[in-house]
């Protein structure tokens, strides 16, 4: 049967090879047959006539029944396949770019809403249906995929006739003729809209968890068993100290539960994560103590939520604590949709998922082959709802509506409901598809957001901080959990908008105003980092003052502000207390005739000064406290000054570092500082002695000066000396020995020899001396300038050595104070000896580079070089007077060797300053 079956399943060769077998044996049997029979040749030609035309009708009729045969087969199959991908939403279509002729599948009209197929669909028709905003998008990719031959593919919306915007995704491969030519383009288009609602969707519900779980005041990790991995948020970074990428590098447990029995304890009840408040001692990355209360829940995936809170400061200030809540008592699954499979007609259930037995109590047993009826409430609600069905789902084939309907125990719930119909070919209705979703939440708490599941619900009711969630535009108060209305002192039913809240909070009117200034400044800014109240006063329903910390955390783009507050009213106390004692430091501390300063080594804000600084600097309290320590550094030593300061914060007691800082008028002066550990306020922040050396600085660099210019008076004494003296005298004895040159002939040999050896000497005693008198005031300075003065030094070098020297500058036009030009001459001259004689390098690099303020002189060579840090060495007289000529510029000199990588000296001298004192 299976061989006679595949014999039917015809096709062009199947048909022809048919054809051939019936026409041979025809051919064969009919002419043997007339032969045998007929012997009258005139007969046999009239037979073999009609023989012929009998031949053309039946195999006429044979080719049509099997062609017709081969068509039905054909359109069967395609019918089976337009229905199999109009049942996922896909349909079929092909473009045959010679005559712009479109081809689609059968229910290619319903993807585009349409009610029936057009008479004609062609490219033009579908532009018209896309989106206006996408359009553009899809045409670039259709001509894309032409031009470069390469399959196209598009994601996009198109609008229906009902105006209902729907999502499409299009797939297609191009057809080439032989040249290689695009001729035509084919593929298939799929309704993706539901799958955009739930990728929308869930990343809302996402990015509400992270704001939630980053943002919240209250310690949160989150630990992944079978990755063995733990992430946790800001809070915890904060109060602990390890971010979430120093954790993945440390055993988190031993560093926080050194104690081996505590460290068994915790793994024990996160282990175990029952939900139940448990205290603990543990370290933070600092090694301090901290005082914490941790509660686990262990989720379906077997992750592992742990929220702890510090209670480190109210632990130290009160006597007992009040005793842990239980934060989470148990989590709920999220709610799936339930899917009903309906008879028409009778309503009765044919079959059903799991989520509809969880959501209504029965077992899939009990509701297969029972009516819908017994889902309502009563037998008049489910009339109602069958008549309002009936017509909605005749006129759009949908039926969408809010209903309420009864569980298995009677418990009536809200649901959301979604009919549609399921019809076979012929236009009857096949099944009826009903889609239950319950949103009793929703309806009975318009305060809550919808993307809420019941876990983030579970957690904001019972965290010991209060918390509350209000609409932007409107104030009204969504979601309040009891803590929030305990801290306030008052009923969640009278502050559940913010006019009233700010009425009944802030009794006292001018205060109100005051409050309601400020809150309201804050959030207008949009700037979370200013929604962070502290120390503000509220007022009980009973009258009470409390203290309390508030905070914002914004969520703008779903209209949300999402309020916390935390009751710190036994924390000020305290800390009133410890400010009283410490009453007489910080007298001292403001009293002080030098700048004071107290720093956070984290951040390096500043978070005290004292009159003297405030006096000094010409800052006022205000503008300090908005500042870091490297706000008041030069911008060129703000990257040294964070070294620095990172080293100090591992000493109680820094070293003396001399520094320049800068006045709020600009002004830049030299300063000694010295820094301490302090604790301030319970805060581990640091205390920096400021001592204004300026003056000092000034008088050294005079002093330095002084001493240089009298080195070089001295020189051009002695050059003058040596030049008008001794000079002219030796010029004068050579002259005189020169002219009785001739009359030594009457000498014996040995007095010739010793005349012309005393000749020489003279001669080279002048030459020496000439030499020196220009080495001690080179006038090659004055006579052509600096540039060209290094240059000739460089060349002179280059041309006695072999080694390469090289010379760059950018001052030729440069006007420069001749005290500057000769010192700078004169230190380039001693860098310049020294690396070619002790060295022992191949290069040489001389560079004199002028910026906006500074005159920089760099010598840096690739030889030997030397260790520095050594404690034998001391640095040569060539290196002193460097840094002694480069001092009396006023100017900065660095240095800096390391053994096998050669040496480097630069001498900075500031223009401006030395051009002002000329």
């Amino acid at each position: 049967m299976k061989r006679l079956q595949k014999l039917f399943q015809l096709n062009a060769v199947t048909i022809t090879v048919i054809y051939m077998v019936i026409g041979t044996l025809w051919i064969l049997f009919s002419d043997q047959l007339l032969r045998a029979t007929i012997k009258d040749l005139e007969t046999f030609s009239r037979i073999e006539t009609f023989k012929g035309l009998f031949y053309i009708v039946v195999t006429g009729s044979l080719l049509y029944f099997l062609v017709d045969f081969s068509n039905k087969r054909i359109k069967a199959t395609r019918e089976t396949v337009d229905k199999a991908l109009d049942s996922v939403k896909i349909a079929t279509w092909s473009i045959d770019l010679r005559n712009d002729r479109n081809i689609t599948s059968k229910y290619h009209y319903k993807l585009f809403g349409l009610k029936k197929s057009p008479k004609t669909w062609n490219v033009q028709d579908f532009y018209n249906r896309i989106h206006p905003e996408d359009r553009d998008l899809v045409e670039r990719a259709f001509i894309e995929a032409i031009e470069t031959k390469k399959p196209y593919a598009a994601e996009y919306r198109i609008i229906w006739p009902d105006e209902t915007i729907r999502w499409m995704k299009s797939l297609g491969n191009v057809q080439l003729n032989e040249e290689g030519e695009t001729i035509g383009i084919s593929g298939i288009i799929q309704d993706i809209t539901e799958q955009m609602h739930l990728e929308v969707q869930h990343n809302r519900k996402q990015e509400l968890f992270e704001r939630i779980f980053e943002q919240i005041p209250v310690m949160v990790d989150i630990y992944d068993p079978q990755i063995n991995e733990i992430r946790v948020n800001k809070a915890f970074e904060d109060i602990l100290g390890w971010s979430n990428d120093e954790i993945q590098e440390i055993d988190l447990m031993t560093a926080c539960y050194p104690d081996p029995e505590i460290r068994e304890k915790a793994a024990k009840v996160m282990n175990e994560a029952d939900g139940g408040w448990h205290t603990f001692h543990v370290k933070d990355k600092k090694g301090n103590t901290h005082i914490q209360e941790w509660s686990n829940i262990k989720l379906s995936d077997s992750s592992i939520i742990g929220i702890g809170l510090d209670v480190t400061e109210l632990k130290a200030s009160q006597e007992e604590i009040i005793e842990s809540r239980q934060l989470l008592e148990k989590m709920f699954e999220s709610l799936k949709e339930s899917v009903l499979i309906l008879e028409p007609g009778t309503r009765v259930i044919t079959d059903c998922n799991q989520s509809a037995t969880k959501l209504f109590g029965y077992s899939k047993e009990e509701l297969i082959g029972s009516s819908t009826k017994k889902l309502h409430v009563s037998e008049e609600w489910y009339y109602k709802f069958d008549e309002m069905g009936t017509e909605n789902l005749k006129e759009k084939g949908i039926f969408e509506t809010e209903y309420v309907l009864k569980k298995k125990d009677g418990t009536k719930f809200h649901t959301q409901h979604t009919v549609t119909l399921i019809e076979r070919e012929d236009g009857e209705v096949e099944k009826i598809v009903s889609v239950v979703q319950d949103i009793t939440d929703q309806v009975n708490h318009e305060k809550e957001l919808k993307e809420h599941n019941e876990f983030i619900e579970t957690t904001l009711e019972n965290l010991p901080i209060g918390v509350a969630v209000n609409l932007v535009d409107s104030g009204k108060v969504t979601l309040m959990n009891k803590q929030f209305a305990e801290i306030y002192g008052w009923p969640r039913d009278v502050i559940n908008d913010v006019e009233t809240f700010f009425e009944k909070v802030y009794p006292d009117e001018q205060y109100r105003k005051h409050m309601v200034e400020m809150v309201m400044a804050d959030m207008e800014s949009k700037k979370p980092e200013r929604m962070n109240w502290k120390g503000i006063r509220i007022t009980t329903q009973t009258g009470e003052q409390r203290i309390i910390n508030a905070k914002n955390i914004p969520v703008y783009d779903q209209n949300l502000m999402i309020s916390t507050v935390v009751d710190v009213t036994a924390q000020v106390e305290a800390e009133k207390k410890l400010a009283e004692s410490e009453h007489n430091y910080r007298l001292l501390f403001q009293k002080s005739p030098q700048p004071m300063f107290i720093y956070n080594p984290d951040d390096l804000s500043i978070v005290e000064v004292n009159e003297s600084a405030v006096r000094h600097y010409g800052y006022t309290r205000q503008e300090f406290y908005s500042k870091t320590l490297l706000d008041i550094r030069p911008e060129e030593e703000k990257e040294k000054a964070r070294k620095i300061i990172k080293n100090d914060r591992e000493t109680n007691l820094s070293e003396p570092e001399e520094s320049r800082h800068l006045k709020k008028s600009g002004e830049v002066i030299n300063v000694r500082v010295t820094g301490s550990a302090i604790n301030y306020f319970g805060k581990d922040y640091r205390l920096v002695l400021v001592n204004d050396i300026t003056k000092q600085k000034k008088a050294e660099e005079m002093v330095l000066a002084s001493l240089v210019e009298g080195e070089n008076k001295e020189r051009a004494r002695i050059a003058q000396e040596l030049h008008d003296g001794l000079g002219q005298y030796l010029a004068a004895a050579n002259m005189n020995l020169d002219a009785v040159k001739t009359q030594i002939s009457n000498l014996n040999e040995r007095k010739q020899e010793q005349f012309n050896k005393g000749l020489n000497l003279l001669k080279h005693a002048v030459t020496e001396t000439a030499q020196i008198s220009r080495n001690l005031m080179p006038r090659v300075v004055d006579d052509y300038g600096l540039a060209l003065a290094i240059e000739a030094l460089v060349d002179n070098y280059s041309t006695n050595n072999e080694m390469d020297i090289s010379y760059y500058q950018n001052i030729q036009n440069v006007e420069l104070p001749r005290e500057v030009q000769f010192n700078l001459y004169r230190i380039a001259q001693e860098g310049l000896s020294n690396a070619v004689k002790y060295s022992e390098a191949t290069q040489i690099n001389v560079q004199l580079i002028k910026d906006e303020l500074d005159l920089i002189l760099t010598i840096d060579d690739n030889g030997v070089g030397f260790n520095t840090s050594d404690s034998d060495f001391v640095p040569g007289l060539g290196l002193q007077t460097i840094k002694t000529r480069t001092g009396a510029l006023g100017g900065d000199f660095e240095f800096d060797s390391k053994p096998g990588k050669g040496t480097f000296i630069s001498a900075i001298v500031p223009i401006h300053k030395n051009s002002s004192g000329t």
